[in-house]
């Protein structure tokens, strides 16, 4: 318990106190799935006809409620769907997929429908990549708009400050996402040493500032952002929010 403001220190998975008041960012779902939980499709009912498979899978399709088994289509998400014409050339290589794309525009995804493809239409930045009705995805495909890096559009991100912006979004997200490997950990810990490895200014006489102690082993960061609020912050880094989309596909 935080004896300051009252509240319940975050742990890992381990049971482990995070210092310094870091909280990392998780998705609040209680574990229920279908083929454990639901007393509906345990019936025989499909889970297309099972309001609750539907209420927790949405916006994607009520059968990813169920966890995916050995031999189904592999799940994919397509983003920037468009009005298909990605999904419809991929079919022609390969068929095998269970594919939902993301598109904003109401016609472009209208036309995408029309063709029989699962679409969400939503802006993707709303949309948070650890939905649980997403934890079997296998696949990802998609192609962020272009228009501020092509002659179609005024080329507003074809300087080096704007590319270089766009770098540093890049590398944010492995570190915003958990995906940054790091020799330790023990920051996160009250430990002496930083996550890239150097001793913390006043750390210096902890037992384990020259060495090496329980916490201090390699491993990846925790996620510590939302995707809602990497997205605003990656928009605000550069000067048109549209080449900051292109970071969605690494979200």
């Amino acid at each position: 318990m935080d004896e300051v403001h009252g509240t319940t220190v975050a742990t890992d998975e381990d049971g482990r106190p995070y210092a310094n008041g870091f909280a990392p960012a998780v998705y609040d779902w209680d574990g229920w799935t279908c083929e454990d939980d639901c007393t509906v499709c345990a019936t025989g009912v499909d889970c297309a006809d099972c309001r609750a498979c539907i209420d927790f899978a949405f916006p994607y399709p009520p059968h990813w409620a169920r966890t995916w088994q050995e031999g189904e289509p592999e799940r994919g998400i397509e983003a920037f769907g468009g009005p298909g014409g990605m999904a419809t050339g991929r079919e022609l290589v390969d068929d095998g997929g269970d594919w939902v794309l993301i598109e904003q525009n109401w016609d472009a995804a209208a036309t995408a429908r029309a063709a029989g493809h699962w679409v969400v239409q939503a802006d993707i930045r709303t949309l948070d990549p650890r939905h649980p009705a997403l934890r079997c995805t296998h696949r990802f495909h998609g192609s962020p708009p272009c228009q501020t890096l092509s002659d179609g559009g005024k080329r507003s991100a074809w300087n080096s400050q704007e590319i270089s912006e766009l770098q540093r979004i890049t590398w944010q997200a492995s570190e915003a996402f958990g995906f940054l490997e790091v020799d330790d950990l023990c920051s996160l810990y009250s430990g002496p040493h930083h996550y890239y490895g150097d001793v913390i200014d006043g750390m210096e006489d902890h037992p384990d500032a020259y060495g090496w102690g329980e916490l201090c082993g390699g491993g990846h960061l925790p996620p510590c952002m939302t995707s809602a609020a990497f997205g605003e912050w990656a928009a605000s880094a550069v000067s048109d929010e549209r080449t900051a989309l292109m970071a969605e596909m690494l979200i």
